[in-house]
């Protein structure tokens, strides 16, 4: 059981950086400083989630 969390937040860190480097690299460069908008495009989706997960 403890190798199948290793590779969970193994996984869960690569998405981490994939998801900061392609911010800087791909998403930037188009938005310019659209910055706090590009954060709640990711975040607002996992919102309901979060509520049906703490509830």
């Amino acid at each position: 059981m403890a190798g199948a969390i290793g590779v969970t937040l193994g996984f869960l860190l690569v998405q981490i950086i994939n998801t900061i480097l392609s911010y800087f690299v791909m998403i930037k460069p188009v938005l310019g400083s659209s910055y706090r908008q590009y954060i709640l495009s990711l975040w607002l989706p996992f919102l309901p989630l979060a509520a049906d997960a703490g509830g």
